[in-house]
């Protein structure tokens, strides 16, 4: 089951798909973009105007909501820390990245950790918890998959994806 994909989503991810790897040859705005401590600090960082803002505004060929705006602004945050894609598309990829055993029989963040993330409501600490999380994957996970899900945060079916993969691939301990 996947979640529908609003046409926001679907500019979203290809505009991630362009332009992430772009921020290896911009250090300046990457650097920003790590050091942003919540959403508003976000739009003060022109690369992010630039590189995300209107290429998805020409996708869409509209302005973006604010709604929709403030959620882009959580991806470019978390995609900053990001250094290596693993691959996947869609949340229940990025579940089951979560969700696999690394070591020992234990998945790549624990069962509660999970439980936590899913019980976030506000972007802004999905904005603080997700950088967490992208650190204690070693800065290497699905980049379009986690895009998918940021964008798709205030909706049950995006957390019911994620949940259905997570423990679909974790042990049972988890």
């Amino acid at each position: 089951m996947t979640a529908p994909r609003s046409e926001f989503r679907k500019a979203v991810a290809r505009v991630v798909r362009r332009r992430w790897q772009g921020l290896e040859d911009d250090p300046g705005t990457r650097a920003n973009l790590r050091r942003a401590g919540c959403i508003a600090d976000v739009f003060g960082v022109p690369g992010f105007h630039h590189d995300l803002l209107r290429p998805a505004e020409e996708i869409l060929g509209r302005e973006l909501g604010d709604f929709e705006a403030e959620r882009l602004a959580v991806v470019a945050a978390v995609l900053s820390h990001v250094t290596k894609d693993t691959g996947g598309r869609t949340p229940g990829d990025f579940g089951r990245y979560l969700g696999n055993p690394v070591s020992r029989n234990q998945p790549r963040i624990s069962g509660l950790r999970f439980r936590r993330l899913l019980s976030i409501r506000d972007l802004e600490t999905l904005l603080r918890t997700m950088i967490r999380v992208v650190r204690l994957l070693q800065k290497a996970c699905p980049v379009i998959a986690l895009a998918e899900v940021l964008t798709g945060w205030g909706s049950d079916v995006t957390r019911r994806e994620l949940a259905m993969e997570y423990y679909a691939a974790a042990p049972k301990a988890a």
